[in-house]
């Protein structure tokens, strides 16, 4: 091989790496800016520990108990006025949170006083292209009935704080299933008719 092709094959050889070491860089670049992404829409994960009552003390305990129909479903910020927060960074910061808000039809109160329409909320939603994740929730299809067992939050002395919605925890939430009856992936499977009978013990 003489000098001049000698020269031209190292010239090919140094333009080859020098091609690699930009698409390293550009992936490299690109990788960073999709993992930044993520962790800039990633409000973080939450894994709650439930308290499940023995059958007969969740009804006992439970304020309100309804059986009504999912009618609609949303997620929403935990903001006082529910509305996407002005920093995000500092919301983020102070582990900011997203609910998924369901709201219902009422098809028969068993115990307790409620609306024939109400809502309630579960941890955990995507909204606004930022996702807060929980574990151990339940979750709802439109359409679905279901089966409640609310307790409403309580003041030191005992006294309801009103709220315009009801939080809803994987205890309280029973699905029906085709045989008409409703189940808890804790409590298994029961009838309205069960806890009619437990209410009036």
């Amino acid at each position: 091989m003489d000098e001049k092709s000698h020269m031209k094959l190292w010239i090919i050889i140094l333009a080859a790496v020098f091609i690699v070491i930009a698409a390293i860089g550009v992936y490299t670049a690109m990788n960073k800016q999709d993992k930044d992404t993520a962790n800039e829409t990633d409000l973080g994960t939450i894994m709650i520990n439930w308290y499940f009552p023995e059958f007969s003390q969740l009804v006992d305990n439970s304020d309100l108990i309804v059986t009504a129909t999912v009618t609609g479903e949303k997620s929403i910020w935990d903001t006082p006025d529910g509305q996407k927060p002005a920093n995000m960074t500092d919301y983020k910061d102070n582990h900011g949170q997203i609910s998924t808000e369901y709201t219902f039809q009422t098809d028969e109160i068993l115990k307790g006083n409620i609306s024939d329409t109400f809502t309630g909320r579960v941890k955990g939603g995507t909204l606004d292209g930022y996702t807060f994740t929980a574990m151990k929730v339940p979750t709802f299809d439109v359409n679905d009935t279901v089966l409640l067992f609310i307790q409403y939050p309580k003041d030191e002395n005992g006294n309801v704080i009103q709220k315009d919605f009801v939080q809803i925890g994987l205890p309280d939430a029973f699905v029906q299933t085709e045989n008409g009856n409703f189940t808890n992936e804790y409590y298994g499977e029961v009838s309205e008719t069960q806890v009619k009978e437990e209410i009036a013990t």
